[in-house]
């Protein structure tokens, strides 16, 4: 049963709604009513009714613009949902004095002797009933109370003339107003049904806006969290960089020590205790370098071969240490890829399957599939469950390991393989049955068999003397100390300082011909500062080396920027001496160079 009176049942939002409907409907239509009723007064204007319709249609100009005026003045201003209940009910007393105000123009034009103004009475009032169809029905009772009120005025008067007019009055008023009452109700439900329509989209709309910004800080949590995490890692491995940096100095410096065989042998565990903290470290900064997006990519084309033998070299003698037999399928094979992250992905992969594999052997090929090459890694281990096979890329996840298997590693190996990959577009994909083995695949784009390929450097390395004047700044005494011992191995004359302005001292008196310093010194300046004053005091660009334990994006930059080679804490002496070697080599070619172009000018 619908519900005539609204303001008990009804929520305020829709009667609000409807009340705003009925305001704008009567502001729009302000020029029309204004040009019907001056219509009608001239119309039924005679000399008997002068004075009282002159009278009406004054208070009508009135009325009208002063309605005008109020609901104008509540558009602007805004209508609150607080103040729904009250302007409904102005309405229905607006309505109810313009009922009583339409009335008293019926009886004051309804004349026995005048039959046009009777229908003409007749015809407006039908007009005006059906016009305030689509403005008064949202607030119903508004026009249920303007409807009966004219019906009964009408029929009223009309008794009061008589016959023939008097004829069926009272059933005239009871049709009509039931006519009336029953558009008015289905022209009612439709709006209502419309604005509750309109309601529950906005209500929608502002549910997902709330549900998009509660994701939304969920997301910025989550990447607060996530760029926490980086930090920590970066933090914590700058941090424990710093001893393990001086403990391989000094281990590289007793390495050419003369050592009893017991010593020797205890130097050979210190080794393999700091290969495995270094082993960490790298795994951790390779990660942060992931996390950062500093990944820098240089692919070019090479012989697989070439890194494979680099490979077989480093990870045969661990698995023939465990009982392994480790195998590799020679190949003639030309890849695209950047060498040194595919050896990245490579290591991680073939660590993994030597930790994990207690018997049988580890064996690698490459194979072409159509308009790829399929790089793969096969072991005998102890398999990979298949509700497991997807999680084992996830960070820091880690299988149970095998009961031999002593050390546990950091879960972040195939997650760095699998971003790796990613970032040179190679896909990695895994198969393994439980005890009998798995198998690791890597999805690489086939090359062009004629463009040119290069070569990968050979592992060996020859520490030969360098004879070079290197000033280094480090504020942590240790390195200092293990620094200077490994340089004056390598027959460097060196000047070990803790400050900058201690290096600007000694680059007064000497100047070097490299610079080795520590990113992070103990003082407002860091190492790429230092050596840019260095480089101003002298009056040349000296070769430089900065050196850090920390992964930060921005200190790879600047040190680049500055045309500095930027090195990782630790660093392995067979690269130290490499890089040093390579600037010191280049320095030399530079001033040659120069001179050639000296003699010739």
């Amino acid at each position: 049963m619908m519900r005539v009176w609204p303001f008990a049942s009804e929520e305020n939002r829709v009667l609000l709604d409807q009340s705003k409907l009925v305001i704008k409907s009567a502001n729009s239509r302000f020029l029309p009513s204004l040009f019907a009723f001056t219509l009608l007064y001239f119309l039924v204007l005679n000399a008997k009714n002068s004075f009282l319709l002159s009278a009406w249609f004054c208070c009508t100009l009135i009325v009208i613009t002063y309605s005008r005026y109020l609901i104008r003045r509540s558009l602007r201003r805004g209508i609150e949902l607080s103040e729904a209940s009250r302007l409904a009910w102005r309405i229905i007393v607006s309505n109810l004095l313009f009922s009583l105000h339409w009335s008293s123009f019926l009886w004051i034009t309804l004349d026995s002797l005048n039959p046009f103004n009777i229908y003409l009475a007749l015809v407006s009032n039908a007009v005006l009933m059906a016009l305030y169809l689509n403005i008064t029905p949202p607030v119903l009772f508004a026009y249920i109370v303007q409807c009966v009120i004219a019906q009964f005025a009408l029929s009223l008067k009309l008794e009061l003339l008589g016959p023939p007019y008097s004829k069926n009055t009272w059933l005239f008023c009871f049709l009509g107003v039931g006519f009336f009452v029953m558009l008015a109700c289905k022209q009612y439900s439709s709006t209502k049904k419309s604005i509750q329509l309109e309601l529950e989209k906005q209500d929608l709309i502002l549910k997902l806006e709330l549900q998009s910004e509660k994701l939304r800080q969920a997301q910025c949590l989550a990447e607060d969290a996530n760029q926490a995490k980086t930090r920590f890692l970066a933090a914590a491995s700058h941090d424990i960089r710093q001893p393990i940096h001086a403990l391989g100095l000094f281990l590289e410096v007793l390495r050419h020590s003369s050592l009893s065989p017991h010593q020797t042998d205890m130097l050979k565990n210190a080794h393999s205790a700091f290969n495995a903290s270094t082993e960490m470290l790298d795994t951790l900064l390779d990660f942060s370098r992931l996390e950062s997006g500093v990944v820098e990519i240089k692919q070019s084309v090479f012989y697989l071969q070439s890194l494979l033998n680099k490979l077989e070299s480093e990870f045969e003698p661990q698995a023939t240490k465990k009982g392994l037999v480790f195998r590799m399928r020679e190949s003639d094979i030309l890849i695209y890829s950047d060498p040194f992250l595919l050896e990245l992905i490579l290591r991680n992969l073939l660590g993994n399957a030597i930790r994990y594999t207690e018997r049988g052997g580890i064996f690698v090929c490459c194979r072409r599939r159509g308009d790829y090459l399929s790089l793969e890694i096969w072991d005998t281990g102890i398999g990979i469950p298949v509700k497991h096979q997807a999680d084992i890329f996830r960070e820091f996840y880690r299988l149970q390991h095998s009961r031999s298997e002593q050390r546990r590693g950091l879960g972040l190996g195939l997650a760095i393989a699998q971003g790796f990959a990613r970032t040179l577009e190679h896909q990695i994909s895994v198969n393994s049955r439980i005890n009998r083995g798995s198998v690791f695949r890597i999805l690489i784009a086939n090359t062009d068999k004629n463009q040119q390929a290069t070569y990968l450097p050979a592992q060996t390395h020859t520490f030969t003397p360098l004879a070079c004047k290197i000033l280094l700044i480090d504020d942590d005494q240790a390195i200092r100390a293990g620094m200077q011992e490994l340089l004056r191995l390598w027959k460097c004359d060196c000047d070990a300082v803790a400050s900058i302005d201690d290096a600007l001292s000694a680059a007064h008196i000497s100047s070097p011909d490299l610079i080795i310093s520590d990113y992070c010194l103990n003082e407002p300046g860091n190492g790429v500062e230092a050596i840019q004053l260095l480089r101003e005091r002298v009056g040349r660009v000296i070769p430089a080396i900065v050196l850090s334990g920390d992964a930060a994006p921005e200190q790879f930059t600047r040190a680049r920027m500055n045309d500095i080679l930027f090195l990782s804490k630790p660093i392995s002496p067979i690269i130290l001496h490499q890089s040093v070697m390579n600037l010191f080599e280049a320095r030399q070619l530079n001033q040659s160079a120069m001179q050639v172009e000296t003699k010739d000018a």
